[in-house]
């Protein structure tokens, strides 16, 4: 299982790099700190949203493999795809729009749709045997 989840692991930290990269051009260019703290707060409220539905999946499960849940965070297609066209538009999106503040808030919107899928998977595969520790879920092998 280590050879399958070791690189979708590294994806997701650089993406997560890519993202804290995304963040810091985001928060220079934005017009005051009410938008970064606004931008701030919604990302991290869609990360717990994330980790809140990625994880309430196994709430009735009573014996689980240890690599379920990472694996389930780690390959989850809708994650994937969003990461895909987030970092697309991202590319492309200055080039299609003319307005600064249209590039600023399509900025924004990938900046929270990528930090929550990254570090959402991040949190869920590294959290994942707290996660079966705190709902006494028993981990086979």
């Amino acid at each position: 299982m280590g050879l399958i989840l070791g690189p979708l692991v590294i994806f997701w930290l650089v993406m997560a790099i890519y993202v804290v990269t995304i963040g810091y051009t985001l928060f220079a260019a934005l017009p005051s700190h009410a938008a970064a703290v606004s931008v701030s707060i919604t990302s991290l409220l869609c990360l717990v949203c994330y980790l809140y539905w990625g994880f309430s999946r196994y709430k009735a499960k009573t014996a689980l493999s240890w690599y379920e849940i990472p694996l389930t965070f780690a390959s989850h297609k809708p994650s994937l795809g969003v990461c895909i066209l987030a970092v697309a538009v991202h590319w492309v999106g200055p080039n299609l729009w003319v307005s600064e503040y249209a590039n600023i808030l399509t900025s924004s919107i990938m900046f929270a749709a990528l930090f929550s899928t990254s570090f959402g998977v991040l949190a869920g595969i590294f959290g994942s045997g707290t996660y079966m520790k705190h709902r006494g879920i028993q981990q086979r092998h």
